[in-house]
């Protein structure tokens, strides 16, 4: 299936290296639905007890025999008026098992349940613990730890803290990118999309958190990066070319010499190639230039990335 990408830096850096591999499909209009129509409310004359009416309101969103969209638009009802009772429904509802056949559905509403309650802050004191558990639980399907950890880092390291609720403790901080450091090189999941993704969160919380904050996560992987990049520690391309894109935004510099080596190697496969091509432009020396300029004079299929590159290093 095709996913979503929710962090603005790294769409930039695959549009950069030709790497984007998935995407979500378009988020479907809204729609007049009866059932959005007939969704409980907390207010209702006849509710009962509220935890009992929020888990009614709520419940509708893992029954996998309404269409997608009708799920959807009940789903874009998540607000900031939500109270403690819709927190527990919602955060319940993100352990939904769908029924065979119905998986690509219910992803999809699941990414916009942890996309409302992340934007409002809905069970903000829980939401980084419930968010590692779906990261880590090896019982989860791949899509389910992929969206977590983009969720996450995305509350644990937002782009603009001052206009969104986001994690505030230094302790909880540390474990989120510890945690998603770990998914990196867990040989579990060595054969999925999963340490791509969190390489390239990893790199987006180093662009927004101060460098002391992100150096622990790092240093853990510095073995696994160093293996990666030499061929010692077997990778599918896709994440040897996220953790060439990761290293170059996060300013890794200990990984030049790796890169600059993949990028001059006739035999390094075409995708890492590229990747490494383009990153050169991230954090690059002078001495750089001369091979990026052969590769952009003798190379087309490398030419875009090699002189996109030197225009990047150029400006810096």
């Amino acid at each position: 299936m095709s996913r979503k990408t929710l962090i603005p830096a790294f769409a930039i850096v695959l549009l950069l290296a030709a790497a984007a591999t998935w995407m979500l499909r378009p988020a479907e209009e809204r729609s007049q639905s009866s059932a959005a129509r007939e969704l409980p409310s907390r207010n209702s004359p006849r509710a009962g007890n509220s935890e009992a009416i929020s888990k009614s309101r709520w419940q509708i969103l893992t029954r996998d025999d309404l269409p997608r969209h009708q799920r959807l638009e009940i789903a874009r009802q998540i607000s900031d008026t939500l109270g403690p009772e819709d927190a527990s429904a919602l955060f319940a509802a993100l352990d939904h098992a769908p029924r065979p056949g119905s998986e690509e559905d219910w992803y999809v509403v699941l990414n916009e349940i942890m996309e409302r309650m992340r934007r409002y802050g809905i069970g903000a004191e829980s939401f980084s613990t419930r968010l590692g558990k779906l990261v880590a639980d090896p019982a989860r399907p791949e899509v389910v730890r992929d969206y977590a950890i983009q969720h996450l880092v995305l509350w644990t390291a937002p782009g603009n803290p001052d206009q969104v609720p986001h994690e505030q403790e230094p302790e909880i901080i540390a474990r989120n990118l510890g945690l998603i450091a770990g998914s990196v090189s867990d040989p579990a999941l060595s054969h999925t999309t999963v340490p791509g993704t969190a390489l390239l969160a990893l790199a987006e919380a180093s662009r927004n958190l101060p460098v002391d904050v992100s150096a622990s996560a790092w240093q853990s992987l510095d073995a696994y990066l160093t293996g990666l990049f030499s061929g010692e520690i077997p990778t599918q391309p896709s994440t040897r070319v996220s953790a060439i894109q990761a290293v170059a935004l996060a300013g890794r510099r200990q990984y030049l010499p790796d890169i600059r080596a993949l990028a001059s190697s006739e035999t390094t496969d075409p995708s890492v190639r590229l990747s490494s091509i383009a990153s050169l432009g991230f954090f690059a020396t002078a001495d750089d230039r001369i091979l990026l300029e052969r590769i952009a004079a003798r190379n087309d299929r490398y030419r875009f990335a090699a002189s996109s590159a030197l225009e990047r290093l150029n400006a810096n």
